[in-house]
């Protein structure tokens, strides 16, 4: 499976905002980090989450939510403030990202790739889009078909690329 990666300009509180529908058109998004949190089960917000629906469930440190919860709850509970990652699926994922696989910046897609290892566990997981911002939002994706969601003007970040 190929991958596509790069950089837009933007948070992922703004891309779910503009569209709902980013988030909702998963089965499953797990969540990874939260405004730099990255033990989010423990956390008053993985709390917040888990009583906001019984569909969110801790998953290593992480929450893990069908993409419809999860994206009403982005905007109802203000989830995404920056340095956020999220993981997103069309089945239940059955584990979180091993701690040294992420895409949170640095480094930013748009001078750097992903390591293996992510692209690794996205393949071993099902993963169709990872999401992590900071200073610009950081993406992986396995489908094409869901850039106009992430990158609308398919800029890349001025330097998406596919990946092996």
């Amino acid at each position: 499976m190929d991958f596509i990666s790069g950089w837009v300009d933007t948070r992922i509180e703004e891309l779910v905002r503009g569209d709902p529908g980013l988030l909702a058109q998963y089965a499953f998004v797990l969540v990874t980090s939260l405004d730099s949190v990255r033990e989010i089960a423990g956390s008053a917000v993985g709390e917040r989450l888990r009583a906001w629906s019984l569909e969110c469930a801790a998953l290593g440190d992480g929450i893990v939510a069908p993409g419809a919860v999860l994206a009403e709850a982005a905007g109802a509970l203000a989830l995404f403030v920056g340095f956020d990652e999220v993981w997103c699926f069309d089945r239940r994922p059955k584990s979180a990202p091993p701690d040294d696989v992420s895409i949170l910046p640095p480094p930013e897609f748009r001078s750097a790739a992903p390591g293996d290892g992510v692209l690794e566990w996205m393949r071993a997981s099902g993963c169709r889009l990872a999401l992590a911002d900071g200073f610009g939002t950081n993406y992986v994706t396995a489908d094409a078909r869901f850039l106009p969601d992430v990158d609308p003007d398919r800029q890349y970040g001025g330097r998406g690329a596919r990946v092996p």
